[in-house]
């Protein structure tokens, strides 16, 4: 429209539905723009503090980077807050360990995530327990980086894997205790003795 010659740019009817187009897509830029914004003023301040030295903080940094990146130039340059964002990326990349730290952070939180709900007493709970436990433990100072609520499931589950363990030791114990004293009276050599036996042995040898 632009490159017509004002006499014919007047034969253009409908020019009144280009601008209305304008408009919308400059509108919708705008709110790219300020949603993008609005993450990056969302962002923890710094000096990080150990209250935002967190993994959930980290990913708003990360989830802020993408959408600032998905802009175009233009965009980008009318993010007038782009300071606080390379702000926290740096604040994050000057852990200790840096992104490899909180990596391995991250693979511990997938770890506690991926602990069975409810934990039972059996090899799958214990097993997905002690791999998380072991990766959390591994971090050193860092565990820092993991943030309360996923440190707490962890403790949550440990306890109730004890809970468990002791309910089938006292079951266990149980079994025994009912087993016929020894040695044997003729009214306990019966099948029915020696399957109690049975089942007290292996619930005995299913212990972990």
């Amino acid at each position: 429209y632009d490159a017509l010659p004002p006499a014919t740019q007047a034969q253009v009817g409908n020019y009144a539905k280009l601008q209305a187009a304008e408009a919308t897509y400059a509108e919708l830029l705008a709110q790219a723009v300020k949603a993008v914004k609005d993450q990056i003023d969302a962002l923890p301040a710094t000096p990080l503090t150990d209250a935002t030295k967190k993994l959930s903080e980290y990913n708003k940094v990360k989830a802020a980077r993408e959408a600032y990146n998905a802009l175009s130039n233009a965009e980008k340059a009318v993010v007038d807050n782009y300071d606080k964002l390379t702000a926290a990326e740096a604040a994050f990349a000057a852990i200790s360990g840096g992104a490899s730290s909180i990596a391995d952070a991250q693979a511990a939180v997938d770890l506690i995530n991926a602990i069975p709900s409810p934990v039972a007493y059996d090899a799958a709970s214990k097993n997905a327990i002690d791999a998380a436990r072991a990766a959390v433990d591994a971090l050193g100072a860092n565990a820092s980086l993991i943030d309360d609520a996923d440190l707490q499931k962890l403790t949550d589950a440990e306890a109730a894997y004890a809970t468990a363990k002791t309910e089938a030791v006292n079951a266990v114990k149980t079994a025994i205790d009912a087993l016929p004293a020894t040695p044997l009276q003729d009214a306990d050599k019966k099948l029915s003795e020696y399957n109690k036996v049975l089942g007290a042995r292996a619930a005995y040898d299913a212990l972990l």
